[in-house]
């Protein structure tokens, strides 16, 4: 199951056959739920971002993955590069085409709320489409979600 499955196909005029039936069978699986998170959950989106998803890590979810089509990204990629110091993903899958990118998380309910709370504070758009500084800010703002009494 996808949570907010319509803003996905905004803007996705872009994605291959196989990527629409990968994302297809995400949404039909009924033992995982996959979220949306990057560009398309911030509102910053335009017709070639790629789809940023995230789901519990565990075996189950890795197998399933590999099944429907995912690959992992090795450590040295420039997508696992894009995750390092975030203690809270643990794998990036990605589709053949890098149309779609699923992070396995460690704590889903951290990531939720922390992307929440990244939302409320209105940054200007300008500051969300640098990577480098929204790295900074996550971290600053998951740790202070994981160091709250």
């Amino acid at each position: 199951m996808i949570t907010n499955f319509e803003i996905l196909f905004r803007h996705t005029m872009f994605l291959s056959h196989e990527d629409t039936q990968r994302l297809l069978s995400l949404a039909a699986e009924p033992c995982f739920v996959f979220s949306l998170t990057g560009s398309r959950y911030f509102g910053h989106c335009n017709t070639y971002s790629d789809i940023d998803l995230y789901t519990l890590d565990s075996p189950e979810v890795r197998s399933f993955l590999l099944s429907i089509g995912f690959l992992p990204n090795e450590e040295s990629s420039q997508v696992a590069a894009a995750y390092s110091g975030d203690p809270n993903v643990s794998k990036v899958f990605q589709s053949e085409s890098a149309g779609i990118q699923i992070q396995l998380v460690s704590d889903v309910r951290a990531k939720t709320e922390v992307q929440s709370a990244i939302t409320m504070m209105c940054l200007p758009e300008y500051v969300h489409k640098d990577k480098s500084q929204m790295k900074i800010i996550w971290a600053a703002c998951f740790r202070l979600y994981t160091n709250r009494k």
